[in-house]
């Protein structure tokens, strides 16, 4: 069966929840593509946008795509996209107080940040 079959499968016949799920699914299938990744999240957001883990995944992908935007391509772009990452870090970290990993990333991205963006 091929993706795009499975995809008619998927949005003809599930809900919102394993669409979501189907796209999160997909995002962590791009192997390091993190601008693939990032565009899977965000199309699972659409069916699923107060999802938590949806958010803290999109953070997360968008801090690996920063680093590898400072290395590669352009480190201002590369900082933008990292600070992106922090205020999505600390929007989850404040809304969802007992859950320390959104904690524990914020502060290695804001180590990074500052090291690498703020000279």
């Amino acid at each position: 069966m091929s993706e795009q079959e499975i995809d008619e499968i998927v949005f003809s016949r599930y809900d919102n929840y394993i669409k979501a799920l189907y796209l999160s699914l997909k995002a962590s299938n791009t192997y390091g593509n993190y601008e693939a990744a990032l565009h899977y999240i965000n199309e699972a957001l659409k069916y699923s946008p107060d999802n938590k883990t949806l958010l803290f995944f999109r953070a997360l992908y968008k801090y690996r795509y920063g680093q590898k935007l400072m290395i590669f391509e352009s480190k201002d772009r590369g900082c933008d996209v990292l600070k992106e990452a922090i205020n999505e870090l600390e929007i989850l970290s404040k809304q969802e107080t007992t859950w320390e990993e959104p904690r524990r990333w914020l502060e290695e991205v804001k180590e990074e940040y500052e090291t690498e963006c703020q000279h």
